[in-house]
Formats: structure tokens, sequence, C-alpha cells
């Protein structure tokens, strides 16, 4: 997986990065893209018990379906070193993702200050499933490529987020993507890649907005690996709400991906708002 053209470097001063899907170059991943879009089906999402029915912020009831797991991110030599030859060839070219141990891999915390739907409370959700990891660590590889970190690129480890997301309507019925309104997630950078979407009518684009909540870009999301990489300390987010087609279900399945410089690695780096704790 590699940008089929050359982007610039997310960090203090370009606050994001528009990838549409012919920005990305996976003709040498194949195996490994058909293998995670076939896990990529709402069927095998569990649903999302957290503020489930429940209206948001904008009073459309809440329908979301979700895996969620976090890792450690090696990338290069430190890949290499780290994966002692078990992820083989994909270890040697892009580096490691190894899954935190014990239930922190699959927990997830906001605090309240940014997330006014379901801050203060610890969610848990069953894991990501192991045939999405080689597409997983590719991506991983290229975010972790894409943007700024306090050591240089091929020695920082990070750690790195994956929510898989299924937003479900029924015929004629809207959903909201983000109850919580428009936030921060706490982490350093975000990214948001679409995947599918069928059955909707309208709705369902990711937005971004600047101080003030100036609305700063927005795209309808609809192409398969479009994406945007996002400042998350600088800017905020919206998914708006979806409605489905009058005599059809509407389905829209992201993945966001979190990412932040491990804490072992830069211990006095300032966390966002209490993650990783």
């Amino acid at each position: 997986m590699k940008l089929a053209r050359k982007m610039p470097l997310v960090n203090d001063e370009t606050l994001f990065v528009h990838l549409a899907a012919g920005d990305l170059d996976l003709a040498s991943d194949s195996t490994a893209v058909s293998r995670f879009l076939d896990c990529c089906r709402l069927e095998s999402l569990p649903k999302d018990p957290y503020g489930a029915d429940k209206a948001g912020f904008d009073g459309a009831r809440v329908s979301r379906y979700r895996r969620f797991t976090t890792c450690r991110f090696f990338p290069g030599e430190r890949g290499r070193a780290t994966c002692h030859g078990a992820c083989g060839r994909l270890a040697s070219e892009v580096g490691c993702l190894v899954p935190l141990d014990g239930p922190d891999a699959h927990r997830f915390y906001q605090s309240d200050a940014i997330n006014r739907f379901q801050g203060n409370n610890y969610r848990e959700w069953a894991g990501i499933e192991a045939n999405m990891f080689p597409f997983l660590t590719r991506w991983a590889s290229l975010l972790h490529s894409m943007v700024a970190w306090q050591r240089p690129y091929d020695t920082a480890v990070c750690r790195v987020g994956f929510h898989l997301i299924g937003y479900l309507a029924q015929p004629g019925e809207t959903v909201s993507c983000s109850p919580e309104g428009a936030h921060h997630d706490g982490y350093a950078y975000i990214s948001m890649l679409h995947l599918n979407t069928t059955g909707v009518f309208n709705g369902g684009d990711s937005v971004i907005f600047g101080s003030s909540e100036t609305e700063l870009f927005r795209t309808p999301m609809r192409q398969r690996f479009e994406a945007v990489v996002i400042n998350d300390r600088a800017v905020k987010h919206l998914g708006t709400s979806m409605t489905a087609e009058p005599y059809a279900r509407g389905m829209r399945m992201i993945l966001v991906t979190t990412l932040h410089q491990d804490r072992e690695e830069v211990p006095n780096t300032p966390y966002f708002d209490g993650n990783f704790e």
C-alpha cells in the first residue's frame, strides 16, 4: 500500500489531508485487501450497546455496530526486531502491529470534556478479526508516514486504535453518525476510511471544523477507500446524520483509526484528554 501521489505531512500547519479513492495504490496488496473487505460486513459486527437507540445531539436515533482493537505499531527496523519472524515478509516491508495484552486491547475511554454523549465511561467491544490485520498493518504504516512525530519516522513507535463501525437505518429512517456532535477523539491524529455505503438517500458526510466551529472541509465519503487524516488536537470532526432510501435499509461502514506516540517511547508526551490511562 502506498500513495499514488505526494501528500503534505499532517502537522500543526497542515491540519488535515483528504485522500480520494484513487490516491491509494493497492495493486500490490490485493490478497490483504480482499480478506479485509470480506470481514467488513454488517452481519459480522456486534451491535454497539453504548447509547443504542437513544437520540444523538441532532435528535436522530443511534444505531451502530462495532469492533475495536488497540495495538502498538513498530515501524521499519523496530518492526523487524519486534516481530521475531512471526510476521514474516510483512514486518520486513512495513513494520509490526502488536495488539495490547488483555482487556486493554478492546477498552476505550474518553472524558465528557470531548464526548458529551458517552464521556467518562469505559467502553469495551469485541476485537478486530485476525484476517483484517495484514491490511491494517499496511494502513497503520501508511498513516504513520503521513503525520508528524516527536521522534523520526523510522523509530517512532505509536499506539493505533482501530474502530470498525457500521451504521444501519431502516427504510426512510434517519440515524445519527456522530451523536456527540462536532468533537475531538482525544488523540494526536485520527483518520476515517470509507468502506461501503448502500441504500443511503443522503447524509453521512465527513465534516472538519476549525476554531469557533467554522467548517473547513466536507466530503460525502461515498468512494471505497476515500479517507481523511486529521490533526485531532487542532480540529474537530463530525459525521452528519444519514437517511435511508424510502424502500431500502441504509448501511454505512467506516474504519476510524486513532494514533498517538507511545508513552513508553516519549514519557513526557502530553496525552490529549486522558486517553491511554
